[in-house]
Protein backbone atom coordinates (compact mmCIF):
# COMPACT_ATOMS: atom_id res chain seq x y z
CA UNK A 1 0.00 0.00 0.00
CA UNK A 2 1.21 3.60 -0.55
CA UNK A 3 2.33 6.39 2.02
CA UNK A 4 1.41 9.25 1.93
CA UNK A 5 4.38 12.30 1.96
CA UNK A 6 4.44 14.04 4.74
CA UNK A 7 5.75 17.99 4.65
CA UNK A 8 7.24 19.34 7.47
CA UNK A 9 9.51 22.26 8.90
CA UNK A 10 8.82 24.97 6.85
CA UNK A 11 11.03 28.02 7.50
CA UNK A 12 11.25 31.67 5.75
CA UNK A 13 14.77 33.42 5.85
CA UNK A 14 15.96 35.37 6.43
CA UNK A 15 13.91 37.45 9.29
CA UNK A 16 13.17 39.92 9.99
CA UNK A 17 12.18 40.60 6.31
CA UNK A 18 12.08 43.98 4.03
CA UNK A 19 10.47 44.89 0.75
CA UNK A 20 13.93 44.25 -0.78
CA UNK A 21 15.05 40.78 0.69
CA UNK A 22 15.99 37.97 -0.83
CA UNK A 23 13.80 35.58 0.21
CA UNK A 24 14.62 31.89 0.64
CA UNK A 25 11.96 29.46 1.75
CA UNK A 26 13.04 25.55 3.08
CA UNK A 27 11.12 22.63 4.43
CA UNK A 28 11.49 18.66 4.60
CA UNK A 29 9.75 15.99 2.58
CA UNK A 30 9.41 12.31 4.02
CA UNK A 31 8.16 9.51 2.01
CA UNK A 32 9.10 6.33 2.74
CA UNK A 33 8.13 4.88 -0.72
CA UNK A 34 10.21 7.09 -3.18
CA UNK A 35 11.86 10.45 -3.49
CA UNK A 36 10.18 13.20 -3.95
CA UNK A 37 11.00 16.82 -4.88
CA UNK A 38 8.84 19.81 -2.76
CA UNK A 39 7.54 22.48 -4.59
CA UNK A 40 7.39 26.33 -3.50
CA UNK A 41 4.77 28.68 -4.06
CA UNK A 42 4.86 32.21 -3.47
CA UNK A 43 2.00 34.78 -2.23
CA UNK A 44 2.00 38.77 -1.33
CA UNK A 45 -1.45 39.44 0.47
CA UNK A 46 -3.34 36.21 -0.49
CA UNK A 47 -2.16 36.34 -4.13
CA UNK A 48 0.04 34.18 -6.15
CA UNK A 49 3.53 36.02 -6.73
CA UNK A 50 5.91 33.24 -7.55
CA UNK A 51 7.72 30.25 -7.30
CA UNK A 52 10.65 28.29 -6.57
CA UNK A 53 12.58 28.56 -2.76
CA UNK A 54 13.62 31.81 -3.63
CA UNK A 55 11.85 35.09 -4.58
CA UNK A 56 13.01 38.61 -4.78
CA UNK A 57 10.75 41.03 -3.22
CA UNK A 58 12.54 44.29 -5.02
CA UNK A 59 11.15 43.02 -8.10
CA UNK A 60 7.79 42.91 -6.69
CA UNK A 61 5.48 45.86 -5.20
CA UNK A 62 5.80 44.55 -1.57
CA UNK A 63 5.45 46.91 1.16
CA UNK A 64 6.08 47.12 4.84
CA UNK A 65 3.92 44.81 6.84
CA UNK A 66 2.28 43.22 3.79
CA UNK A 67 1.79 39.35 4.70
CA UNK A 68 4.35 37.04 2.92
CA UNK A 69 3.55 33.27 2.65
CA UNK A 70 4.82 30.70 1.53
CA UNK A 71 3.73 26.74 0.70
CA UNK A 72 5.76 23.96 0.62
CA UNK A 73 4.18 20.56 -1.40
CA UNK A 74 4.54 17.41 -2.33
CA UNK A 75 2.95 15.16 -4.39
CA UNK A 76 3.82 10.98 -4.99
CA UNK A 77 3.45 8.60 -7.98
CA UNK A 78 0.01 8.14 -6.60
CA UNK A 79 -1.08 11.55 -6.38
CA UNK A 80 -1.20 11.21 -2.82
CA UNK A 81 0.39 14.70 -1.06
CA UNK A 82 0.64 17.00 1.47
CA UNK A 83 1.54 20.69 1.76
CA UNK A 84 3.04 23.36 4.47
CA UNK A 85 2.96 27.34 4.77
CA UNK A 86 4.45 29.21 6.37
CA UNK A 87 4.11 33.03 6.98
CA UNK A 88 5.26 36.75 8.02
CA UNK A 89 4.57 40.11 7.49
CA UNK A 90 7.77 42.44 6.41
CA UNK A 91 9.07 44.84 8.81
CA UNK A 92 9.18 48.76 7.97
CA UNK A 93 12.32 50.88 8.22
CA UNK A 94 12.47 54.04 9.21
CA UNK A 95 14.05 56.95 7.36
CA UNK A 96 17.65 58.12 7.38
CA UNK A 97 18.57 61.51 9.17
CA UNK A 98 18.35 64.13 6.84
CA UNK A 99 20.55 67.62 6.29
CA UNK A 100 19.47 70.52 8.19
CA UNK A 101 20.37 73.88 7.35
CA UNK A 102 19.01 77.11 8.25
CA UNK A 103 18.92 80.92 6.47
CA UNK A 104 19.60 82.73 6.68
CA UNK A 105 23.23 81.88 8.21
CA UNK A 106 24.14 84.94 9.79
CA UNK A 107 20.45 86.47 10.86
CA UNK A 108 19.74 89.65 12.36
CA UNK A 109 17.25 90.53 14.95
CA UNK A 110 14.97 91.79 12.18
CA UNK A 111 15.39 88.41 10.55
CA UNK A 112 12.85 85.69 10.17
CA UNK A 113 14.26 82.10 10.58
CA UNK A 114 13.94 79.50 7.87
CA UNK A 115 14.61 75.63 8.56
CA UNK A 116 15.07 73.51 5.90
CA UNK A 117 15.38 69.60 5.45
CA UNK A 118 16.42 67.41 2.81
CA UNK A 119 18.17 64.15 1.86
CA UNK A 120 16.04 61.92 3.78
CA UNK A 121 15.99 58.41 2.30
CA UNK A 122 13.46 55.49 3.10
CA UNK A 123 14.52 52.11 2.32
CA UNK A 124 11.35 50.92 1.83
CA UNK A 125 10.68 53.80 -0.80
CA UNK A 126 8.28 55.46 1.50
CA UNK A 127 7.37 58.93 1.39
CA UNK A 128 9.16 61.05 4.46
CA UNK A 129 7.75 63.79 6.33
CA UNK A 130 9.80 66.16 8.36
CA UNK A 131 8.44 68.02 11.25
CA UNK A 132 10.42 71.00 12.74
CA UNK A 133 11.05 72.10 16.20
CA UNK A 134 13.17 75.02 17.51
CA UNK A 135 14.53 75.63 20.98
CA UNK A 136 16.11 78.72 22.13
CA UNK A 137 19.24 79.52 24.14
CA UNK A 138 16.88 81.12 26.30
CA UNK A 139 14.64 78.19 26.40
CA UNK A 140 11.90 79.89 24.20
CA UNK A 141 10.43 76.49 21.93
CA UNK A 142 8.45 77.14 18.69
CA UNK A 143 6.77 74.60 16.17
CA UNK A 144 7.05 74.62 12.37
CA UNK A 145 9.83 75.38 9.55
CA UNK A 146 9.97 79.11 10.65
CA UNK A 147 10.48 81.57 13.35
CA UNK A 148 9.27 84.53 13.41
CA UNK A 149 11.59 87.59 13.38
CA UNK A 150 10.02 89.01 16.71
CA UNK A 151 10.31 86.31 18.15
CA UNK A 152 14.32 86.64 18.52
CA UNK A 153 16.78 88.75 20.48
CA UNK A 154 20.55 89.89 19.68
CA UNK A 155 22.83 87.27 20.80
CA UNK A 156 20.44 84.15 21.03
CA UNK A 157 21.41 81.09 19.66
CA UNK A 158 17.84 79.17 17.93
CA UNK A 159 18.61 75.54 17.23
CA UNK A 160 15.88 73.57 15.07
CA UNK A 161 15.77 69.82 15.02
CA UNK A 162 14.17 68.11 12.50
CA UNK A 163 12.57 64.81 12.84
CA UNK A 164 12.09 62.54 9.06
CA UNK A 165 8.84 59.61 9.31
CA UNK A 166 7.50 57.38 7.47
CA UNK A 167 4.36 57.77 8.57
CA UNK A 168 4.72 54.97 11.07
CA UNK A 169 8.58 55.37 12.40
CA UNK A 170 10.55 58.09 12.82
CA UNK A 171 13.94 58.45 11.94
CA UNK A 172 16.91 60.11 13.99
CA UNK A 173 16.52 63.60 14.38
CA UNK A 174 19.27 65.94 13.19
CA UNK A 175 19.82 69.52 14.91
CA UNK A 176 21.74 73.02 13.61
CA UNK A 177 21.64 76.20 15.22
CA UNK A 178 22.21 79.75 14.23
CA UNK A 179 23.24 82.99 16.29
CA UNK A 180 21.78 86.17 16.02
CA UNK A 181 23.96 89.06 15.23
CA UNK A 182 24.80 91.58 17.50
CA UNK A 183 23.99 95.09 15.80
CA UNK A 184 27.19 97.27 15.55
CA UNK A 185 26.54 100.78 16.29
CA UNK A 186 30.11 102.16 15.08
CA UNK A 187 33.77 101.76 13.47
CA UNK A 188 36.30 100.68 16.00
CA UNK A 189 39.78 101.27 15.64
CA UNK A 190 41.86 98.48 16.31
CA UNK A 191 44.95 100.53 17.93
CA UNK A 192 47.06 97.65 17.48
CA UNK A 193 47.22 97.58 13.63
CA UNK A 194 45.56 101.02 12.88
CA UNK A 195 42.96 99.52 11.02
CA UNK A 196 39.50 100.45 11.32
CA UNK A 197 36.67 97.23 11.06
CA UNK A 198 33.03 96.20 12.30
CA UNK A 199 33.36 94.55 15.36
Amino acid sequence: SNTAPVVSGITLSPTPAYNTSLMTCSATVTDPDETLVLSYDWFLNGTPIGIGDTINLSSISAAPTDLLSCQASATDSSLASDSQMDSLNLTNRAPNSPIVQITPSSPMSSDDLFCSASGSVDPDGQLVNYSYSWLSSNNVSHLGQSVPASMTSEGELWACTVIPDDGVLFGNPETTDVQIEISWDGDLVFTSCGITGRT
